[in-house]
């Protein structure tokens, strides 16, 4: 006996993976920006691309 899955988990795992998809792509981002500017050793520019992935990251949401 398998009883229904109510309507409103579904949603709620879709928004959960739709959100830890979006995570994981940030995630990527940062990480690749990062390790680009930290073989330049430019802390300011690791600071202006950080602030620009969050940026981004919440024009997104």
């Amino acid at each position: 006996f398998v009883p229904e899955i109510p309507k409103i988990v579904k949603d709620t795992n879709l928004v959960y993976s739709i959100s830890s998809s979006l995570e994981n792509m940030l995630k990527m981002s940062i990480r690749e920006n990062i390790s680009e500017c930290v073989s330049s050793m430019d802390l300011k520019k690791i600071h202006e691309r950080h602030q620009y992935c969050c940026t981004e990251f919440h024009h997104q949401m």
